[in-house]
């Protein structure tokens, strides 16, 4: 069902370019103990957020009408799907359909002194506001506070799309983003 709606979302949202791009993010295989977000708890939860976005900061109002857009169509699907009846009509709308999605794939944390908690390096400006923007091997992730030269690049072979960059809520934890794989799910079944 959740898959449904994230299809039918991305295909409302694709009708409307005034608004941010749609991405799905699932996390079901993520290990609790790194990431323990409110969604993560019931088996079956969503949680629709628009950003990227500073905390405490609404800096443009695509973003603020995208969260409203999200709400409303959720309704409207949910309504659809349950309240009117026909959940077998809708059900077969999403034979053989398939949506492009990312998965939680690992934390990438903030580089620190040797021997220290203290952080030592920060985000790349390339990488800010750059969500679901494929790295590859080689790239630059981290840019030294004292000499402002590169101190961190990304090193697996496999492109990964970076999430939740510089996302305040997991400061305290140390990860400087997320990392995702990109994954084609069945939207069907």
């Amino acid at each position: 069902m959740t898959i449904r709606l994230a299809h039918a979302l991305k295909e409302r949202f694709a009708a409307r370019p005034d608004l941010p791009p749609f991405n799905l993010l699932v996390d079901l295989d993520c290990p609790r103990t790194v990431n323990n977000n409110i969604d993560s708890i019931p088996p079956s939860a969503v949680c629709i957020e628009v950003g990227p976005l500073p905390h405490g900061t609404l800096n443009h109002p695509s973003l603020f009408e995208g969260t409203r857009f999200a709400v409303k169509e959720t309704l409207r699907f949910l309504d659809e799907f349950n309240l009117r009846g026909d959940a077998e009509q809708v059900m077969k709308s999403y034979e053989h359909k398939t949506i492009e999605g990312y998965t939680l794939w690992k934390p990438v944390y903030y580089p620190k002194k040797e021997g220290s908690p203290t952080i030592s390096a920060t985000i790349h400006p390339s990488l800010l506001g750059a969500d679901f923007k494929p790295i590859s091997k080689g790239d630059a992730m981290f840019v030294h506070l004292g000499s402002g030269e590169v101190c961190g690049r990304y090193e697996e072979s496999e492109v990964a799309y970076p999430c939740f960059i510089g996302e305040a809520a997991y400061f305290t934890s140390g990860i400087a983003m997320w990392l995702c794989k990109k994954k084609t799910f069945s939207v069907y079944g």
